[in-house]
């Protein structure tokens, strides 16, 4: 079957509205932004601060799965719609699959991706940084903790919460089902950003 390449990956606003207006969203209609044109890839995730920077990383393509990332940052036009200005792109020369990314409101930036596109055998690696959140777009990532392994799978996501703790889940690589994991930063004021995992040694499987 002939490969499919994404030639084009759009980014949605809303999260800039949810994040940087005063109004409670919750209870309003949501407000779709039009989608824009920012980079060429595939398996993109993103993530944005309170200040309005947003960190996005994909695989440039479905050949070399080489891993970059932007930044950006959210602005607001004359008539009130909500954009956002990209940097240049970052790569981080390795090559990975479905990169995931996840920042703190401090700063501290966690990637997660498989080592292969293959589904089986699959090693999952995160890299572990920081930027300055009142800092600008042209910024980059400063990378205190890189190719970490820490477990077996495929297809990570990360989320943080508004307290430093990570939760991640990803698919099995055995295809026994979706497993999590639950961590912090060891001790990042001191630029020890060594994931330490509070759910154990091993993946916590999702019971049915």
């Amino acid at each position: 079957m002939k490969s499919i390449k994404f030639r084009k990956s759009y980014l949605l606003l809303i999260c800039a509205v949810a994040l940087l207006s005063g109004r409670a969203i919750a209870q309003s209609p949501l407000n779709w932004e039009k989608a824009q044109k920012f980079d060429t890839g595939v398996h993109s995730s993103i993530a944005i601060l309170p200040s309005g920077l947003v960190v996005s990383f994909h695989e440039t393509d479905n050949l070399t799965h080489e891993i970059s990332y932007r930044i950006g940052k959210v602005g607001l036009t004359w008539d009130d719609k909500y954009y956002i200005s990209w940097s240049s792109s970052h790569s981080i020369d390795i090559g990975g699959s479905w990169p995931t990314v996840a920042v703190t409101k401090e700063g501290y930036v966690v990637l997660a991706y498989s080592n292969s596109s293959a589904r089986s055998a699959t090693t999952l690696k995160y890299w572990a940084g920081e930027l300055d959140p009142g800092g600008d777009k042209s910024q980059t990532i400063t990378w205190r903790i890189k190719e970490k392994n820490y477990d077996s799978g495929f297809h990570p996501s990360l989320a943080f919460n508004s307290t430093g703790i990570l939760a991640e889940a990803h698919e099995s690589a055995t295809g026994s089902g979706i497993f999590y994991r639950i961590a912090h930063s060891k001790n990042p004021a001191a630029k020890d950003f060594n994931l330490v995992w509070d759910s154990g040694d091993g993946g916590v499987q999702y019971l049915p």
